[in-house]
């Protein structure tokens, strides 16, 4: 079941990493502006919110495989039909399709393996998620090699196919009622102790949300910054953008041994930190490349420690995973307009940093939530019956 989730994970990244590069082919192929081209990326986001809000509400009744198995073949279908469209509004569609069941596979996979794992949870989930950087890394150097429209999605449609058989095995629950660690999650039913869980959860939810929303700054700007703040051509910041992306999948890899030692708060904290000094570097001209480089390596651990130990503080039904991830899916919505603002307002040179403003906004978050969670723990343990 790990190598299916990283196939899973693979898929993600390769997918989410295919329509930028392929813009410019897609304005060609159908004739549309470059506003006009961009509707590519909202539909597939507008397909991914939609597809984790259907599979943890909608589906949350059908077991875990069978979800997995549904988000396969619309990835499938979305993929092939999107290689294929013959007309722009065909070509939205599909991209919609495939967003679905994209978001399908975000939600339920993420909570498979942070809910499952017991105290390897992070660990797991740090090691099986790496597998999306090298998917986001493969998609741009293909389309710069030459790969096209057609053949990029439809090998996004065979990887989405592969999870089939790798996936089947997966529990036909994710134990939402069970903590990582292997401990029954509290059910305590004081005011205070419910105002508490409450209260972290959806700290970590606004962890996540700030945190896409400064990865999505951070991947979607840097090449904008580079061509006109640093001097760089694009074949040179398309260099920088998959080394970036390299670093992050190190970076994936890395944490996985470190979160099996360092709890979640102090491994976050130090992450976003050092993502910060990243962009430091990033904002002077002799250090721009390496900047980018570290921040990519430095975020990495963030999203799957977070996901982890929001599962840890209790019950994470598929529900509340997929509210956790389509709010997560909003954090570019909100970051976005106010980087476009400091760029429209003080050029180029102003992206990275606000974007580090972003990144500290996330670590004072953290930093509160340590506060608040020191000598707390989320779940009593079970007592133990053999």
């Amino acid at each position: 079941m790990t190598l299916g989730g990283a196939v899973a994970f693979f898929l993600l990244g390769l997918l989410v990493a295919s329509y930028g590069p392929l813009l410019p082919q897609v304005q060609e192929d159908f004739g549309v502006s470059s506003s006009s081209a961009g509707l590519l990326l909202g539909a597939h986001a507008a397909g991914g919110v939609v597809g984790i809000l259907l599979a943890g509400l909608g589906g949350a009744r059908l077991p875990v495989r069978w979800r997995l198995l549904v988000a396969a073949l619309v990835v499938v279908a979305g993929c092939t039909g999107a290689a294929l469209a013959p007309t722009w509004p065909v070509l939205l569609t599909c991209v919609v399709l495939a967003g679905s069941g994209w978001g399908g596979f975000e939600l339920d996979v993420n909570v498979l393996f942070a809910s499952t794992r017991g105290t390897r949870s992070a660990a797991v989930l740090t090691l099986v998620s790496a597998a999306f950087g090298l998917g986001a890394v493969l998609a741009p150097a293909a389309v710069a090699v030459g790969a096209g429209r057609t053949s990029v999605l439809l090998a996004s449609a065979a990887v989405a196919a592969l999870t089939i058989p790798l996936l089947a095995t997966a529990p036909d629950s994710a134990r939402p009622d069970t903590a990582p660690g292997g401990h029954r999650a509290d059910r305590t039913s004081g005011p205070a102790r419910r105002a508490h869980l409450t209260g972290v959860q959806l700290g970590l939810t606004a962890v996540l949300v700030v945190y896409v929303g400064a990865e999505a700054g951070v991947a979607g700007w840097m090449s904008t910054h580079l061509v006109h703040a640093a001097g760089a051509g694009a074949g040179g910041a398309a260099a920088v953008t998959s080394s970036f992306w390299i670093a992050f999948t190190l970076g994936r890899l890395l944490a996985a041994p470190i979160s099996l030692r360092l709890a979640p708060a102090p491994l976050l904290l130090a992450s976003l930190l050092l993502a910060g000094a990243g962009l430091v570097l990033a904002s002077t001209g002799s250090a721009v490349r390496t900047g980018y480089v570290l921040t990519g390596l430095f975020l990495a651990p963030v999203f799957p420690t977070a996901f982890a130990w929001l599962a840890a503080r209790g019950p994470l039904a598929p529900g509340a995973g997929a509210l956790v991830l389509a709010a997560a899916s909003a954090g570019p919505v909100l970051t976005a307009p106010v980087i476009g603002a400091s760029h429209d307002t003080w050029g180029p040179s102003a992206i990275p940093a606000t974007l580090l403003a972003v990144v500290l906004l996330d670590a004072a978050v953290v930093l509160g939530l340590a506060s608040r969670t020191r000598h707390r723990p989320a779940a009593e343990p079970a007592t133990r019956t053999a």
